[in-house]
């Protein structure tokens, strides 16, 4: 990949998006094993690396919990580019384990944007789920949101 990066914080993005096929076969979801400014550069480094609008989902570790955030379409944008799962949205605890089945994925926010989860294998099972259920059920996208089917 010709990324460049220019500070640490760069750097681990870029390292992130070298290794998104180790995270997930689609490439769409990259992982921190901590907290970092991922928002800060994301955009332009996607773009550097030739892969514009790939990521989907990140995934990190932060206050004994693992984060699942959908990128944002542009970067001062509120719109992510793919949703968590419309039947998880604004639920929390015991009732996001009863639908999802996974009683340690603990909280999706009522806008869909990001959720957490008690481990990583069930912050990556929220990202790999909600991106089959997007190209099931999202049948197109029309500038700054998606149009569910």
């Amino acid at each position: 990949m010709g990324c460049t990066a220019s500070n640490p914080e760069e750097n681990l993005v870029k390292k992130a998006l070298r290794n998104r096929f180790k995270v997930h076969r689609s490439g769409a979801i990259i992982k921190f094993d901590k907290s970092c400014a991922w928002k800060d550069h994301i955009h332009d480094l996607e773009k550097q690396c030739g892969i514009d609008n790939k990521i989907k989902f990140v995934l990190w570790y932060d206050k004994g919990c693992w984060n699942v955030q959908s990128v944002t379409i542009e970067p001062n944008s509120s719109v992510g580019r793919n949703p968590l799962k419309e039947e998880w949205i604004g639920r929390s605890s015991f009732d996001l384990g009863e639908v999802t089945g996974d009683l340690e994925i603990h909280y999706v926010h009522p806008s869909g944007f990001s959720g957490f989860a008690r481990n990583y294998e069930s912050a990556l099972k929220m990202a790999t789920l909600s991106l089959i259920y997007s190209q099931e059920h999202i049948s197109n996208f029309h500038g700054s949101h998606y149009i569910f089917t």
